[in-house]
């Protein structure tokens, strides 16, 4: 969950608080980071943008994630890296040190997916930085582009 703290001055950014622990270290509980909420207006989300994003029912939060599968695309996981379309995908420098595993089916949690996974048109797969702590696409699936309404500054 984030929580929105005040407009940044203008109508397109907003500065909100990360709240879980989902995409650590890139970004920390607690850290103020800056949204430009029309990024999306003008352009589509790229692979590795952090983004705002209205979380999918049940829940009615506000989410800082990133776009790490594209409208069509086929995801799966091996060796700790995502593939993409049967060829593993290569993180930033950044995100280089993160192991992205298929989720374990967990009780008391949504069922996960069943891979490989294709991704619906107007939709993304969402990925927290710190996978054993996020909530994420691997659980529920592809997320339509329409819940994405902001991409965070600099992350």
């Amino acid at each position: 969950m984030i929580a929105m703290l005040a407009t940044a001055g203008c109508e397109k950014k907003q500065r909100f608080v990360q709240k879980p622990e989902s995409m650590s270290p890139t970004i920390e509980p607690e850290e103020v980071v800056v949204a430009d909420m029309q990024a999306y207006n003008r352009a589509e989300p790229q692979r590795w943008d952090a983004v705002v994003m209205k979380a999918p029912p049940p829940y009615e939060d506000l989410w800082i994630k990133r776009v790490v599968g594209l409208p069509g695309e086929v995801i799966d996981f091996a060796d700790g890296r995502v593939n993409v379309d049967g060829q593993p995908i290569v993180p930033p420098p950044h995100l280089s040190k993160v192991e992205y595993q298929a989720p374990m089916s967990v009780p008391g949690t949504p069922r996960p997916l069943i891979y490989p996974f294709k991704i619906p048109a107007g939709s993304y797969f969402i990925l927290g930085d710190n996978p054993p702590k996020s909530n994420d696409s691997r659980f529920w699936g592809a997320l339509p582009k329409t819940n994405i309404i902001g991409r965070v500054k600099d992350k």
